[in-house]
């Protein structure tokens, strides 16, 4: 089950909890994972954000062979279990408790205060942010050859905006080679991001091609590494292939 039929059924859900199987574990998302912490376990709840969504899910995790605990306590507390199918699993007949959204936020909190510890432990050397700034300087000046050329009703709300976000990068990581400011991995995390998101948009708009689409990714990707920012893939994991903004659209690949 995707992410979004997933975050569908969670929009809805006010008085079950739902576990999803993917592999040898069980996931509960969202509000079944505040009702299930709060019932059952308080198990490490997780963060991961979905690119074609454009939101963030909150998520905990137990392998299958600690289903039968689940189970058993669902016997003592007099609640009520149904398989929906051999991946789906409803529980029933519990009160709810309120609060989810509150408790969410805390749990982003957490979660990005140990992104930022993580990020600030893992230092970029002299060498490496000037391969990054040469590698982005070259990026760059191709998607100004490229969106050159876009159409009228692209050029101001997409293609101009993706061109002030590398002059962003550019000016930020010159001046942090030079020492006038300290390199802002948040900053060039979430730039490098929004460029994604608008790549994808004129790659499905025509704007540019499938191959030109690869070339200036594996670019960016080529980058991150350079400034130790791929742990901003992690908060991803989970996603299908093709449920990555940061990849073209079944309907794109379908065309190639």
């Amino acid at each position: 089950m995707t992410s979004a039929e997933i975050y569908s059924i969670e929009c809805n859900n006010k008085e079950s909890l739902h576990l999803f199987l993917s592999g040898l574990f069980w996931h509960a998302y969202e509000n079944s994972a505040y009702q299930f912490v709060k019932h059952f376990f308080s198990y490490k709840v997780h963060c991961k954000f979905v690119k074609k969504l454009g939101i963030e899910l909150v998520y905990l995790g137990f392998p299958d062979t600690a289903l039968s605990k689940i189970q058993g306590k669902v016997t003592e507390f007099g609640f009520t279990l149904q398989f929906l199918n051999k991946q789906h699993i409803e529980i029933k007949g519990f009160v709810p408790y309120i609060g989810f959204e509150a408790w969410k936020q805390e749990i982003f909190a957490e979660n990005s205060s140990e992104i930022f510890k993580s990020d600030k432990e893992e230092t970029v050397t002299e060498k490496a942010l000037l391969l990054a700034y040469k590698e982005f300087y070259e990026s760059s000046k191709y998607l100004f050859l490229k969106t050159g050329n876009v159409s009228k009703d692209l050029k101001f709300g997409l293609a101009d905006k993706l061109r002030n976000e590398c002059l962003e990068i550019l000016e930020h990581l010159q001046c942090a080679i030079i020492g006038i400011e300290k390199l802002d991995k948040i900053l060039v995390k979430g730039k490098l991001l929004k460029i994604s998101i608008k790549l994808r948009l004129l790659l499905d708009f025509k704007q540019i091609s499938i191959k030109q689409w690869f070339f200036i990714n594996e670019k960016l990707e080529s980058i991150k590494k350079y400034l130790r920012l791929e742990s901003t893939n992690l908060r991803g994991c989970g996603e299908s292939f093709l449920e990555s903004g940061n990849l073209p659209s079944p309907e794109t690949m379908a065309k190639v």
